[in-house]
């Protein structure tokens, strides 16, 4: 069937898509592809005269264009679709896109037949490489026309185009409506979805292409699903993947084996990684691509040895490195500090003739500040034949992020005075240096020259701008600037957010705050963590929860650090117990549950008793959270134990045993003092034992304290006075447990004779001390001493008497016989409790004082009316 272009095109596609085109890449067209054409004539283009003078063109690499000009059609226009297709093909080849699509243009504009072209897609991808949205649409609307995306190479031609000019909506209505669809149509979708970082659509659309259409994916759909689970995280499909390609031997393929490296090196699977580079060295082992990944992955990972034992290797296999190698080793370097490789890499690069390599003299410089040595990059830099702008840009963030903002500013008006064309990268060098040294007027020169060179909607740059101004505390001029981006993102918002934190403004004026907050579309973490930080530095997780939930509520990503800052300001404010609900709810809506978050709940539960008293609701906390660790199974267990809940207590050791939670000074400690409750000796040396056998710091004071106490509680004196008399350092609490085991037994002398110790060694008692000895008074009816000892603490020690130490003092009088004064020292007290009443009931009961007793027991059952006990004993 014969096809002309008709006059429809002239007037609806021919007009806009010259004007698009040329309007926009006729100077391109001049300078872009003077590196690589040389064009000789001027070319015409009218709606009214649509025949031009043929371009004859000399390409530096391909000069076939020319030739067939000249030789076929005399330097006129191509007069058949078989020329056309050549020259297309030609134009293509060489790079020049533009010149390709104006031969294209040229012959529709003529009216010519283009049933015969057969290169419509090998002009879909000149199309394409020009990344313009706009051409890219209107081609596409002219090849619907001509009914020429039914062959399925111009359909993936277009998918492709739609991908490089980020068109990625129009990529999934076509790929939608291509009914045979082959690899390449798959391949370029997949390929399409991971650069545009559609990671997870990327993934499906692999597994929707093997399960579901039966389509087995080659090397180059591994690839692209490979590096998707790189970025993705998703190390499981990643491995799945990697079983396809050992199944299907793809694991020969250069690529495919570069590519498993790299998703290994990205999930710090090095074993995995290692492994796969194993077994590819003896075929791979000239391609300079695979060390470059290792290397580089073993840098991200801060595996250094690995990296200089592979350096090592690479040396003495006889291969010379090229830049590929030499930068990634430059990375190791700087990633571990370590100048003295970084030197010896720098000899090694001026033997290989690579030092003025741009690239390798950038990583070069950036090795030298990251290593601490700035002069030397200094010294590089000056003597560098071509800086171009990455460099310049480089030596002036690295003197900001060194310490030196003004050095960055001087370096920054030297490339202005020797260049004068500045990039985005320079001007946000520039700007970090103007907010480290607080140079608002500078600064705003700078705002002034990126809205000029249409930088001020830069992400970066707003930020940066945000940073200098909120450091100047103008936060008018950061609002505005902040304002003036229509898509903001969550890296400008947290440069907001950060900036209100640090002029605590998020508490001073919330409303500020929350609508910076709210204009963010993509919220992340860590703008949830300045907003939350903000609150709970003013207590206002508890004076405004509401606000706090919200703010909680709106981020998507909610991380361990969010959800610390929100169970922290419920914890503080003693909210977790009384609005469990809540707090629960804010646990339950993090994903990634961290120890601290496990603890602040579990600390809350504890606090109140709600371990005990809602078992199963600080159970299911305690297992939620992946990472536990020691401090939330003491949690559980002084929970446990606080409750007298000794079998769930020991139990929960256990659980901490199970899941490889190792246990510290505060677990031992806890474990001991279950045992003293049930004050079973044989427990207590299990427990000695097993501190003993772990290797355990059985001088830790903690757990030594804890020993002695739970010895004494359980009859075994002797091993009590043993610990004690071995530990190289004793506090109070340690004296006070020897002086409590020496009571118990009924040792008042030796308690005595430690008393006096303790002072002589310059250990000040406490209010538990004197309790200590003054039940032991009591018990042993040393009145004298008891009183002697009370005046003491009062009066020598300026110690308060509470309670405790009057308890004492009633029950040492009431058993000596001096009821009365028992009775008045009572009656003076602020307050009293039922054991005070108790004791002196309890005296008033040896004595046979049945007066008194009736005057006691009402003042019992006021305090406690339920308690029978009492009456009995009257």
């Amino acid at each position: 069937m014969h096809v002309c272009a008709d006059t429809n095109i002239g007037k609806l596609n021919e007009r806009p898509l010259l004007k698009s085109c040329w309007g926009s890449y006729q100077s391109r067209a001049a300078h872009g592809c003077s590196s690589k054409l040389h064009v000789s004539n001027s070319i015409s283009f009218s709606a009214d005269n649509a025949q031009s003078h043929a371009t004859t063109v000399q390409c530096q690499h391909v000069t076939a264009p020319k030739v067939i000009t000249r030789h076929r059609f005399g330097g006129d226009q191509p007069q058949n679709a078989s020329a056309v297709d050549i020259l297309i093909l030609e134009h293509t080849k060489s790079g020049c896109h533009e010149e390709a699509v104006r031969v294209y243009l040229d012959f529709i504009s003529a009216g010519s037949a283009i049933d015969g072209i057969s290169s419509f897609s090998t002009l879909i991808k000149a199309v394409g490489d020009l990344r313009d949205i706009q051409l890219g649409r209107q081609f596409h609307g002219h090849f619907l026309k001509l009914g020429t995306l039914d062959d399925i190479y111009n359909a993936n031609a277009l998918l492709g185009m739609f991908w490089k000019c980020g068109m990625g909506h129009d990529a999934d209505k076509l790929f939608e409506r291509v009914q045979e669809r082959d690899l390449i149509s798959w391949n370029t979708m997949i390929s399409g979805l991971h650069k545009s970082m559609r990671y997870a659509e990327s993934l499906e659309l692999f597994r929707s292409m093997v399960i579901y259409f039966g389509m087995y994916p080659n090397h180059i759909t591994c690839i692209s699903a490979l590096s998707s689970c790189g970025s993705n995280g998703s190390v499981m499909h990643g491995r799945e993947i990697h079983g396809y390609v050992i199944k299907h031997e793809l694991d020969h393929n250069k690529f495919v084996v570069n590519g498993l490296l790299e998703m290994y090196m990205k999930h710090g699977n090095i074993k995995y990684a290692e492994l796969v580079s194993d077994r590819s060295l003896e075929d791979l082992s000239g391609d300079t691509v695979l060390w470059n990944i290792m290397l580089l992955g073993y840098a991200n990972n801060g595996c250094f040895s690995q990296a200089l034992l592979l350096l090592d290797d690479l040396m003495s296999s006889g291969m010379e490195p090229d830049s590929a190698i030499l930068v990634p080793a430059l990375v190791v370097s700087s990633r571990s500090s370590n100048l003295a490789l970084g030197k010896q890499i720098h000899s090694l690069i001026k033997r290989t003739g690579l030092e003025q390599d741009t690239r390798v003299r950038t990583a070069l410089m950036d090795m030298y500040f990251d290593c601490g040595d700035r002069p030397s990059a200094l010294k590089l830099f000056r003597r560098s034949r071509n800086r171009n702008p990455v460099m310049w840009g480089m030596i002036i963030s690295n003197c900001t992020r060194s310490g030196f903002p003004q050095e960055a500013l001087n370096l920054y008006l030297q490339y202005r005075l020797e260049d004068g064309l500045v990039n985005g990268f320079i001007v946000l060098a520039a700007l970090r240096a103007c907010s480290s040294l607080n140079l608002k007027a500078e600064g705003m020169e700078l705002h002034g020259l990126a809205v000029k060179l249409g930088f001020d909607d830069d992400r970066y740059i707003v930020s940066a701008l945000v940073a200098m101004y909120m450091k100047a505390q103008d936060v008018g001029s950061a609002e505005k600037a902040f304002m003036r981006v229509s898509a903001r993102d969550a890296i400008m918002g947290n440069a907001m957010m950060t900036g209100y934190a640090k002029n605590d403004r998020v508490a001073q004026d919330v409303g500020s705050a929350k609508k910076a907050f709210m204009r963010v579309s993509a919220r992340d973490a860590i703008m949830g963590n300045a907003m939350m930080t903000g609150y709970a530095k003013n207590d206002r997780v508890a004076q405004d929860v509401g606000s706090a939930k919200k703010a909680f509520m709106r981020v998507s990503a909610r991380d361990a650090i969010m959800g610390n800052a929100m169970m922290t300001g419920y914890a503080k404010n003693d909210r977790v117990a009384q609005d469990v609900g809540s707090a629960k709810k804010a646990f339950m809506r993090v994903s990634a549950r961290d120890a601290i978050m496990g603890n602040a709940m579990m600390t809350g539960y504890a606090k109140n008793d709600r371990v005990a008293q809602d078992v199963g609701s600080a159970k299911k906390a305690f297992m939620r959270v992946s990472a536990r660790d020691a401090i939330m199974g003491n949690a559980m267990m002084t929970g446990y134990a606080k409750n007298d809940r000794v079998i769930e207590a020991l139990k929960a050791f256990k659980d901490m045993q199970c899941h490889g939670i190792g246990p510290n000074a505060v677990t031992i400690s806890s474990l001991l003092s279950i045992c003293a409750l049930i004050s079973v000796g044989s427990k207590c040396r299990e427990v000695h034992g097993y501190v003993i056998r772990e290797g355990l710091d059985t001088n830790n004071l903690l757990v030594s304290n804890s020993l002695i106490a739970t010895y004494a509680k359980s009859g075994d004196m002797k091993s009590s006075r043993t610990i004690f008399d071995r530990m190289k350092e004793r506090d109070v609490v340690s004296w006070n447990n020897i002086l409590l085991a020496l009571g118990i037994h009924g040792a008042v002398d030796e308690l005595f004779a430690s008393f006096e110790n303790m002072k002589a060694v310059g250990v000040k008692p406490d209010k538990v001390t004197f309790t200590c000895v003054l039940s032991a008074c009591s018990h042993a009816g040393r009145l004298d001493d008891g009183l002697k000892y009370f005046r003491s603490m009062v009066k020598e020690y300026g110690i308060e008497a509470e309670l405790e130490q009057c308890n004492c003092i009633v029950d040492l009088l009431g058993r000596a016989g001096y009821l009365k004064e028992a009775h008045d020292l009572i009656l003076g007290l602020p307050s009293s409790d039922v054991r005070i009443w108790g004791s002196l009931l309890g005296a008033c009961q040896i004595h046979g004082n049945h007066q008194l007793a009736e005057l006691v027991l009402p003042q019992i059952l006021e305090l406690d009316p339920d308690d029978i006990g009492y009456r009995v004993l009257v």
